[in-house]
């Protein structure tokens, strides 16, 4: 049973996180920048907290809203690195750009 899987023992070499896009879309108020990156901040440290491994804060594909969730990202990886945290982050706003995920 999927919800009865212990994960005590599952040990990642790495947590990828990608968030943002739906809390910028229009058919709910948009959390202010200060508000949206201090959470996010928040969610990386319990994740440090809790497996002590590499952290990569993606943005992308789908940028909304002329990219404020990838500004906001940057600033709380940007507070993170200041906190000991060991997160980096990585872009995916334009993946299209990169000949290898061109499809078709």
């Amino acid at each position: 049973n999927i919800y009865n899987f212990d994960n005590s023992s599952f040990a990642p070499d790495a947590v990828l996180i990608n968030l943002g896009t739906n809390d910028y879309a229009n058919y709910h108020p948009a959390p202010t920048a200060a508000e949206w990156t201090a959470a996010y901040l928040q969610l990386a440290t319990r994740v440090h907290e809790s497996r002590k491994v590499p952290i990569f804060a993606i943005c992308g594909p789908w940028v909304v809203d002329n990219g404020i969730e990838c500004s906001n990202i940057k600033d709380a990886v940007s507070a993170g690195i200041q906190q000991g945290i060991p997160i980096t982050y990585v872009s995916l706003e334009n993946p299209v750009l990169v000949p290898q995920n061109r499809s078709g």
